[in-house]
Formats: C-alpha cells, structure tokens, sequence
C-alpha cells in the first residue's frame, strides 16, 4: 500500500506500508523537512518500521521485540511531566480537518510550552520517539504518512492512540505523563 496506489492486496498476510516522500509540498518548495517511510505489517500490527530523513542524514528504525533506533542507537523517550513543558506538533490539512484543527488550537494554545506544525508527519513521529516534541495530533491523514512512525515513536514509550475511518485515520500520540491530558484538552 502506499500513496501513489493506496491498495492494499488482500490475499497477502503482509502488506508493506510505503510513502516514497512525506513532505512532498515541503520538497517541492525546498523546505528541508522530508522523508521516506516504509512500514511491514502483519494484518492489523506493524512489525518494522524505517523513517530516512536524507537531509540531516538520520535513519529512524523500529522493529517489534527489538525496540526504536535513530542511526542505529536505540532510543527510548525520558518524556515530561506536565502539559506546560509540553512542545506539540500536529497536522490538520486535509479535508475537514481544519475546523477541528482551530477549535483544538484555541484549548491547546493556552496550555502548552509552543505548537510546531513542520509538515510530514513520519518525521514529526520520530520526532516524539526522539524527545524533540511531546505530543502530536493528526486527523483525515493516510495511513502511509503515520505507519512506519507511529511503531518507532511507541516502541520508544510514546503512547499512541489511531482511529480508522472511511480510509483515513486520526492519530494522537505523546509522553505518556500527559497523555491524557492532551486527548481531553483536544477532545478526542
């Protein structure tokens, strides 16, 4: 599956998961925030995942039993204690999900250290399992944006809640001391 062909083959056990340039509106305009994604899954549960980011030269891996990567070093998140230390990065572009994007904008501002919203959502993950960010939030994206990420970012302690509906799905994800917090505050 992946984005150029959005199907999956559904006499296959395994489906590999692929977007070939997430951040592509950031490539196209020389925004050095990009990537490839590759995830495995089996059925529902991702079994591997790789973010590359080829302009900082990092390498994001995860694979289940084995734990999240950067460059080959395992990571694992220290993670924060309260909401307000918390910098939360999101994405809320596609189709109606800017309304709910600026109704969670006016509760999440107040609340957190700083927003960043930097445009490719497997980075922004990675991001998360690194500890450069605290939470993140994503609704109507596809599932090759988050698959490979969202396993790196929770083999590395995030805690990560994803909804499927009508072929796009949510994500939230974030420290698991605030957690909590931010799907209150968001409302999800």
């Amino acid at each position: 599956m992946c984005e150029e062909s959005g199907r999956e083959n559904p006499d296959s056990e395994y489906t590999w998961v692929v977007d070939p340039l997430d951040g592509t509106v950031n490539f196209s305009r020389g925004i050095p925030h990009f990537c490839t994604s590759i995830a495995l899954k089996r059925g529902g549960e991702y079994l591997l995942g790789v973010v590359r980011d080829p302009v900082r030269d990092e390498t994001f891996s995860a694979m289940t039993g084995a734990g999240s990567f950067l460059n080959g070093n395992p990571i694992k998140k220290r993670g924060i204690d309260t909401l307000g230390q918390a910098i939360v990065g999101g994405g809320f572009f596609h189709e109606g999900a800017i309304e709910k994007g600026i109704e969670i904008f006016s509760r999440l501002v107040p609340r957190v250290k700083k927003l960043r919203f930097f445009g490719a959502a497997a980075i922004d993950l990675c991001y998360l399992a690194a500890d450069r960010i605290n939470g993140y939030m994503n609704f109507s994206t596809n599932e090759w944006d988050i698959a490979a990420a969202s396993l790196i970012a929770s083999l590395a302690g995030a805690r990560i809640e994803i909804r499927k509906k009508a072929g796009k799905v949510d994500i939230i994800a974030a420290d698991p001391k605030i957690f909590d917090e931010i799907k209150a505050v968001t409302g999800l």
